[in-house]
């Protein structure tokens, strides 16, 4: 009687949450729940699923995004109603994540149809894609016990039962969508020759589908033999174009190298700038952490370039001034400036009009960081990184682990100049 009632509280719950969604186009993410509140029919939702499951069991959430969810709805059998897939971890059987079909009964109940191991004990995003001819696959991808290797899963319903038909293990990974269906683009090591290779994978055509493999061979672009390994992959939104990948690389010395390349004429091209310089060239750092990011919010991805360290008396360069640069097949255009802190791990953006200055960092003698003009000896900025609670004087920025950066902003500056330097915190070293 007590898991009738469970099912009832699933079904009862799935329906009130759920009812009136809908699948959307063929290209569009499905809609996922958001992360429930503390309180609500989320939570009893959740807490139902779980206690069904049992009680070693924890739901599981993908890292992507904010509002990620453990569930999915998915038509998995092509029946004309959706099934729900959870994520969920049951420690007392696997480390792994374990993906659940939860199917609609006569009763219209739902309940545990079954279960699939996954590849992991994390999933980076859950989501459905249509490949040819109409055919959808479930798309799982993993992150390794390092934090640094991927591991993509694709699933289908074949005999009744949801079954892994694809797994590739790449150092990152990213879909997109191109020329009406999704594509896999992946960073994988060429085993025989040691170099890294972006690799594009298509669908199989529906009917040449054998039942097992559902990715075509893949369409290989040699990388710069320099990259050691990938340690981001981003898809860039530019309006009017065709999709673009910024990555991020390191090589043998230490040093990181970002790369760019534009779909274009059924393959993927290297972007250059005006000069005719490589991006990897154009983008050196002799330092890790920072990588590719939108600067500016406008969903596409700038790639940093070192201009100059600020250095600060004695203690070596701890500061640099790197600007951000928006790229095309042949061109780059600058779109911020910054000043990074390396040890501290943040960047703050500056305004534009500073790249004409001659800047130079000292530090004070109460623990603060002065930035100044060289020609004139204006000061510009001081930071103040403390664990204290205030600063007299500062005000607050934003907190870095157990510390508290504070700026102080110099007293010639515009308005203009101020709202910048106040509203240009990027935590963004890792």
């Amino acid at each position: 009687m007590k898991k009738l009632v469970r099912l009832f509280l699933v079904c009862l719950f799935i329906a009130a949450l759920f009812a009136g969604c809908s699948s959307g186009t063929a290209h569009e993410d499905r809609t996922l729940l958001a992360k429930p509140a503390a309180s609500g029919q989320q939570q009893l939702l959740l807490k139902a699923v779980t206690e069904y499951l049992g009680d070693s069991v924890v739901l599981k959430y993908p890292m992507c995004s904010e509002g990620s969810s453990p569930f999915l709805w998915w038509d998995v059998d092509s029946d004309g109603t959706d099934e729900l897939i959870v994520l969920y971890q049951n420690t007392a059987k696997s480390k792994n994540v374990q993906l659940a079909v939860m199917k609609q009964g006569s009763n219209g109940w739902y309940a545990v149809h079954m279960d699939v191991e996954g590849a992991a004990g994390e999933v980076d995003e859950l989501r459905i894609l249509r490949l040819a001819d109409g055919e959808e696959c479930l798309m799982a991808g993993y992150q390794d016990s390092t934090g640094q290797d991927w591991t993509v899963c694709l699933y289908r319903w074949r005999n009744g039962a949801l079954q892994e038909c694809e797994r590739r293990f790449c150092q990152q990974y990213a879909c997109i969508w191109l020329e009406d269906s999704w594509r896999l683009v992946m960073v994988q090591k060429n085993e025989s020759y040691g170099n890294l290779q972006l690799r594009t994978f298509g669908a199989v055509p529906k009917e040449l589908i054998d039942g097992q493999n559902v990715l075509d061979e893949p369409l290989i672009t040699v990388l710069d033999p320099r990259f050691e390994r990938c340690i981001s992959l981003e898809v860039a939104s530019i309006p009017e174009t065709e999709p673009l990948i910024v990555m991020d690389f390191t090589d043998d010395s230490g040093n990181c190298l970002a790369e760019a390349m534009l779909w274009k004429n059924e393959r993927f091209m290297r972007c250059y700038t005006a000069d005719s310089s490589s991006i990897p060239n154009f983008t050196t750092r002799p330092f890790a952490g920072l990588s590719p990011a939108d600067m500016d919010g406008d969903g596409v991805i700038e790639v940093p370039r070192v201009e100059a360290p600020v250095f600060s008396g004695g203690a070596g360069a701890r500061f640099y001034l790197v600007s951000w640069h928006k790229v095309s097949l042949t061109e780059t255009k600058q779109t911020a400036y910054s000043l990074v802190d390396v040890r501290a791990g943040y960047c703050l953006l500056l305004p534009m009009e500073w790249r004409e200055l001659q800047l130079q960092m000292h530090a004070a003698p109460e623990g603060s960081w002065l930035l100044r003009s060289i020609e004139t000896g204006e000061l510009l900025l001081a930071l103040r990184l403390t664990e204290a609670a205030e600063a007299e004087g500062f005000r607050p920025m934003g907190r870095l682990d157990t510390q508290r950066l504070y700026l102080k902003t110099g007293d010639g500056l515009s308005e203009q100049e101020k709202d910048i330097l106040s509203n240009g915190l990027r935590i963004m070293y890792r």
